[in-house]
């Protein structure tokens, strides 16, 4: 049997990579912050051990595993939204947690370490390369991804561990409580309410959340050791194009209000945002298309998101 590793394990992609590695043959040790409030996620599922361990406290977890492992996915990142999200403060402890993360895979003898690398990786590098001023804070999130990805892939070749950092495009689905673009519109269309939006030019690669933890599965099992993977689907298009989608979806007698905010971010080409490499190495393909994904998470919003916040995964 195969055993994994995973790190920010009741958040939302956590979560649901959790369950698609039981459900694969995998016994998983589930590392949680303590006391989190998202515990109930894992709760009822087999095969699957807690520890409870900040991420702060990573570099001593090695103490209360007495077991090895195949793989170590580090999921868990401190200020993925918010007002964190440009704390610059938190942001670099995130980047000394993913090389404690990688010690604890060298600990354990896992063989292949699983980064949850952003595709703002890029967006990062595009804004470094100006000869201006940089005004998005957000930037302290996105230049921390950046550090930990070369930090980590040093250490990797040092403790001679199969390295991945796979950037992930934009998913979204059944069980996400934030704030994010999808969820934000669906949530407005719900209410009969118009959203305020960008011209909507800039392109867009959205993956279904299901489709992007059996990504991270599958470039684990069959991934080439330090090559360039993108999590998304194969539709790169303009972000107007996707939202005219939902829009139909979800509620096609309201309008979408493009042009309402001014667009201050980076444009991304189609090469940042889609390569060949998951689909050529590993043979993967996604499994549900936009429309298909935004009707089920526009009809468990509707269910769920008027009582309780406790999700059931599907």
């Amino acid at each position: 049997m195969k055993k994994a590793i995973v790190t920010g394990a009741t958040g939302f992609i956590g979560s649901y990579l959790v369950k698609e590695l039981i459900n694969n043959g995998y016994r998983v040790l589930a590392i949680i912050r303590p006391n989190s409030n998202n515990r109930y996620r894992l709760e009822n599922l087999s095969d699957v051990k807690i520890l409870e361990c900040d991420l702060s406290d990573l570099k001593n977890a090695g103490k209360n595993i007495n077991e090895n492992y195949d793989y170590f996915f580090h999921l868990g990142w401190e200020g993925v939204y918010g007002e964190n999200q440009s704390n610059y403060i938190v942001q670099i402890r995130n980047i000394e947690y993913a090389l404690d993360a990688m010690e604890l895979a060298n600990k354990t003898n896992c063989t292949r370490f699983i980064g949850a690398g952003s595709i703002q990786e890029k967006e990062c590098l595009v804004e470094m390369q100006k000869s201006q001023e940089v005004t998005n804070q957000g930037n302290a999130y996105k230049t921390a991804k950046l550090a930990s990805h070369f930090y980590c892939k040093l250490k990797a070749n040092k403790a001679k561990i199969d390295f991945f950092w796979p950037l992930l495009t934009n998913t979204y689905g059944v069980g996400e409580t934030s704030s994010r673009l999808i969820n934000s519109v669906i949530q407005k269309l719900i209410n009969g309410e118009e959203p305020t939006l960008t011209k909507g030019e800039h392109l867009y690669n959205f993956i279904y959340i299901t489709d992007a933890v059996r990504a991270y599965r599958i470039i684990a099992e069959r991934g080439i050791s330090y090559n360039d993977y993108i999590i998304g689907s194969e539709r790169v298009i303009p972000l107007k194009e996707y939202l005219e989608e939902l829009k139909d979806v979800v509620n096609p007698n309201l309008t979408l209000g493009f042009g309402k905010h001014i667009y201050n971010g980076v444009y991304m080409t189609k090469k940042d945002l889609y390569n060949k490499n998951l689909y050529t190495d590993t043979g993967y393909k996604t499994n549900v298309p936009f429309k298909v994904g935004v009707k089920m998470t526009a009809d468990w919003q509707r269910r769920e998101l008027t009582g309780s916040k406790k999700i059931s995964l599907p």
